[in-house]
Order: C-alpha cells, then structure tokens, then sequence
C-alpha cells in the first residue's frame, strides 16, 4: 500500500494539526505500546512498523507537507526517500529504550542488537569426542545443524556464533551455547587430554616382552612389552589420545597401566624347573 492511502495522523492518534513534539510524544507513547518485547500480541510487530512508518513520514517537514498536499488530492511527484530515511523497523525504538531520537544514518548491521542466545545440552558418545560429530538442532521452529569438533571434553562450554536466535532489529543473529556432556567409557578415561587405560599380560610376556594388541579410541594398535616389565609399570603410547580441541592434528597420549597376572597352578615339572631357574639367579 502507498503511503498516500494511509492516514498517518490517525496511525499516531494526533490531529492534522499536530505539533512536532505532539507527534514525537505520541510515537514514543504508541512506540512503548507495541513493542514486541513488552506486547505479546502476536499482531504488535506489524502495528510497531505501521507507527515507525507514519512518524518518518509526518516527522519530516518536507516529507510531511507532500503527504498534507497528496491527501487534499493535489497529485505531486514523490521524490525518492533519501538515504538517511531508510531504517531499520524497530531502530527507532531501539533508540526510544537507549537514547533520544536522532537523525542519523542507517547502523551498520554489526551495530545493531543480536538476536536471542539459546543454550543446550549436548550429550556425546565417548568416541565422538574424538572424532567429532554433526548435530541437527531446532531453534525457534526451524533446523540447525551444528558441528562439533574433536577434541571437546565434558563440561566443555562451545559458543556457536550466529546459530541462535534472529534479531527482531535488524542485527545479527544470536549465538548457540553448548554444555558438553560426554558419556564414560567402560575401559578408557581421560587427563587433559591424555587416555588412561589398564592390561595385563601373562608371567612369560613380562618377563621376555612380546607384542600385543590392546583397544584404543581408534581401534586396535599393536604395542610392544619391553622385557622385565614390572607390574604397575606405565607405558606411554605418543599419539593415541584426544586432539587438541583447537588443533586436532595434535594428539594426546596414551598411557597404559601393566598387570601381570601370575600362574595360580603348576604342574611338577614347571614347579622344578622354577626351583632350578631360583638357583640359578641366587647364584650369579
């Protein structure tokens, strides 16, 4: 609809003869009114941009006197609006809760406030802490998918810029807060970004070494048992552990902690041979 068709004094609720500040004092009333932040008519919006619209016009002496002229009929060219006219619908009542009403130019994008941030929580399986994963999110009725780096740990805060909220002004969006929660694992548990985790290997192994093969987050890996490994010894495996959350390429380690699990039942001849082996040693 042009602005022509619209009776902008009634919009304000103010005479055709309106003072300026008569017609100032009636937006900042009207203004306050239909916020949507303090009206929850889900109509207020569209009334907030019909009272934005009268008040740019009739707050203007020029752009005031053209629309008096066109609506006593006299047809008149209408100039482009100037640049300085255009605003964003609700940065005038931006400025009614912040500050007077200047005339000014149009705020940058990044000037004007955010959209709502929203929190969630996020659970995670332990593995996806070390992958990484993608979620699908809903946020005011609609999908947002959002991907999680490896490297997050549990109580892990993760701020998503722009994945919140929109700005009923005009401003960026708001930001998505994660709470990471990331589920323990049967075999494995984290230090910084160090995996703790535990094996045991038989007399013979500790004893000469050998190889074997344990469970990592990245499946299995085969590790080498130096001979005369004590039991409670910690071998330290470089590599296997959780990536650095800002930079993945780096990894933690793995730290294993070596059980050796003794014979409960000999058989004569291991027993002798043992006894021999005891021997042996006390002697050199």
């Amino acid at each position: 609809m042009r602005r022509g068709k619209k009776d902008y004094y009634r919009v304000l609720q103010v005479s055709q003869n309106a003072t300026p500040d008569e017609i100032k004092q009636a937006y900042r009333r009207l203004a306050r009114q239909y916020h949507p932040d303090v009206n929850p008519d889900a109509r207020a919006e569209e009334r907030l941009k019909e009272i934005n619209e009268a008040y740019e016009v009739l707050s203007d002496p020029d752009a005031r006197r053209a629309y008096d002229r066109e609506r006593r009929g006299v047809r008149i060219h209408r100039r482009p609006p100037t640049p300085h006219r255009h605003r964003d619908p609700f940065q005038d009542v931006w400025d009614l809760f912040f500050g007077d009403i200047p005339s000014r130019p149009r705020s940058r994008r990044s000037d004007l406030p955010k959209g709502r941030s929203y929190e969630a929580h996020v659970v995670l399986e332990f593995e996806e802490a070390f992958t990484g994963t993608d979620l699908n999110l809903t946020i005011e009725g609609r999908r947002v998918r959002v991907h999680i780096p490896p490297g997050v740990r549990d109580g892990m805060t993760l701020r998503i810029p722009g994945a919140g909220g929109r700005s009923l002004y005009g401003g960026e969006p708001g930001d998505l807060i994660l709470r990471i929660q990331v589920k323990p694992h049967p075999r494995f548990h984290l230090e910084e970004n160090n995996v703790i985790t535990e094996t045991t290997v038989d007399l013979f192994t500790a004893l000469l070494g050998g190889d074997i093969i344990i469970e990592t987050p990245y499946g299995p890996r085969h590790i080498t048992i130096p001979p005369g490994t004590q039991p409670g010894t910690l071998l330290r495996i470089p590599g296997l552990g959780l990536p650095m959350y800002e930079r993945p390429e780096r990894r933690g380690d793995m730290i294993v902690l070596i059980h050796v699990e003794l014979p409960q039942q000999l058989s004569e001849r291991e027993r002798n041979l043992l006894l021999e082996w005891r021997r042996l040693r006390r002697l050199t």
